[in-house]
């Protein structure tokens, strides 16, 4: 209500006083679309203008079309409100180190460029920096340009995947990619899935990262152990022989992953220190435990510390066992 009533005012005030320059010069440091009511003598003040601008960028719109071509103006205004680029003459949607210096400050700039623009590599590279352009909406032409995929995988876990076969093939490309995003490995060229610095950097940031390697290196405990004490539920994707390994498995369940011992070989999984570990530091509840070790008094005075409601999980007995129940009841 108070805004429209404001408006209102903003409307009557300018009809009264539309050519008063010192009163216009106040009126838009509080409502910029003052200058849409005024005379096209003071939409083409500078001085009026850039005061509206900064208020509000997309009051470019009610400028002269002189000082829509005025750099400075339109920078201003810019860096208030990205769509006011909108608003910008045409010479300047064209300008490139102007295109350049605003796609620093907002992404949206791009959808008011010229079509050259989009295929300026300058351009591209700066908003590929920028993260204001995705590889997928690239000129086709840059998915082979190193350069700019270089800069591209360091914004998203997709960005490798749109590289040409050269450049996931590339070691320099792909270790980029995954040390900002592990997943990229899946994007990566088989001889580099299989290579064992480049898949360590990757579990290194993204445990999970383990499912897109080598089954060699599935295989090769120091990778494993890197991603199981990033994710312990990458264990799913260990070799077999790693899953009974009793130091991979303690690793992952350690890791507030405690269900990772689902993936364990079935002896570890009745393995009582490796149980209450996974209980004690990774949230393994006691509901998945293998039944031998839900009767197990130790066990489960583990997961009631951690959850009162773990006690009906328990065995029977357990059930009904005193200090239990009160240590259960306490917790609540």
């Amino acid at each position: 209500m108070f805004e429209l009533i404001n408006k209102k005012f903003i409307r009557y005030f300018l009809k009264r006083y539309i050519d008063d320059r010192e009163r216009l010069l106040k009126a838009v440091r509080s409502d910029a679309k003052a200058l849409k009511y005024t005379s096209a003598a003071l939409q083409a003040d500078r001085e009026v203008v850039l005061e509206a601008v900064k208020n509000n960028g997309a009051a470019l719109k009610y400028a002269s079309t002189e000082l829509r071509a005025d750099k400075e103006v339109v920078l201003e205004a810019y860096k208030n409100d990205s769509r006011a680029f909108e608003y910008a003459d045409k010479s300047l949607q064209k300008n490139k180190a102007l295109i350049i210096q605003a796609v620093k400050n907002h992404c949206n700039v791009l959808n008011f460029v010229n079509k050259d623009a989009r295929v300026d590599r300058d351009i591209v590279l700066e908003a590929v920096k920028n993260n204001c352009l995705a590889m997928e909406y690239v000129n086709p032409v840059f998915r082979s340009d190193k350069g700019i995929i270089l800069a591209a995988v360091k914004n998203s876990v997709s960005e490798l995947r749109y590289a040409d076969a050269v450049l996931r093939a590339d070691r320099e490309v792909v270790l980029e990619a995954v040390r900002h995003f592990g997943a990229a490995l899946k994007s990566a060229d088989k001889v580099l899935q299989a290579d064992k610095e480049v898949v360590l950097e990757a579990v290194k940031n993204n445990g999970y990262a383990l499912e897109f390697a080598d089954r060699m290196l599935q295989a090769d405990k120091e990778v494993v152990l890197q991603a199981v004490r990033d994710a312990g539920l990458a264990l799913e994707f260990a070799s077999e022989a790693l899953r009974a390994d009793r130091e991979v498995v303690a690793a992952a369940v350690k890791t507030h992953h405690g269900r990772a011992i689902e993936f364990a070989d079935k002896a570890l999984q009745k393995d009582r220190i490796i149980v209450c570990d996974a209980i004690k530091n990774g949230g393994l509840k006691l509901e998945f435990v293998h039944p031998q070790l839900q009767a197990d008094r130790k066990v489960v005075i583990e997961a009631v510390k951690n959850d009162s409601q773990a006690l009906r999980y328990a065995s029977r007995e357990l059930q009904e066992d005193k200090a239990l129940l009160a240590l259960a009841a306490g917790k609540n």
